[in-house]
């Protein structure tokens, strides 16, 4: 009795086999890569067989990849940020892979107006002698610490980078190096 149950259940589970094979074998699957104008790999597109709602993003390297895919033509949409979207037409045979690559176009802007914002004299000075020092230095106007959100000038002080704050009964005491006051 216990060996007809076990071989009942081996029937079974090899008809579900063949029966999930078989399935299977009915689809296929979509490949490839996106790529822009100059042939270089654009990591994070969106790629969607939309009439199937199945899709995939591209890897580091611009690569995709759909699986089981039902037989037929489908369009495969590409989008991503700053390209022109693109459409390609895909056809997937049974038990094939249907290798793509597409490649995206920059969108076109159109600018109706530009405005163009000056900085304050304190500020132009400390961006011109940031820029303009041969040492690695930040340089920031009384302007800007100025606009800073804190209490007191200590407070402020210590959101520049290269400032070291101790803090002493509560109130911040500033060790500056190489301060020189720009007007």
């Amino acid at each position: 009795m216990k060996k007809q149950t076990q071989l009942k259940w081996l029937f079974v589970t090899v008809f579900l086999l063949f029966s999930f094979a078989k399935i299977n074998a009915q689809n296929g699957s979509v490949t490839g890569k996106v790529v822009d104008e100059n042939n270089f790999y654009l990591p994070g597109a969106n790629v969607v067989l939309e009439a199937l709602k199945k899709g995939a993003v591209t890897d580091f390297d611009g690569k995709f990849s759909i699986v089981s895919v039902p037989a037929g033509t489908y369009k495969l949409k590409v989008t991503y940020l700053g390209y022109e979207d693109s459409e390609v037409d895909v056809t997937i045979e049974v038990g094939q892979t249907a290798d793509v690559i597409v490649q995206l176009s920059p969108k076109k802007l159109n600018l109706n107006e530009v405005e163009l914002v000056g900085y304050g004299n304190g500020q132009s000075k400390a961006l011109n002698a940031q820029k303009n020092n041969m040492n690695v230095t930040n340089v920031v106007s009384t302007d800007q610490i100025g606009k800073f959100p804190d209490a007191n000038i200590g407070d402020a002080v210590k959101r520049i980078p290269g400032i070291t704050m101790q803090v002493d009964q509560g109130k911040p005491e500033t060790l500056l190096y190489g301060v020189c006051p720009l007007n």
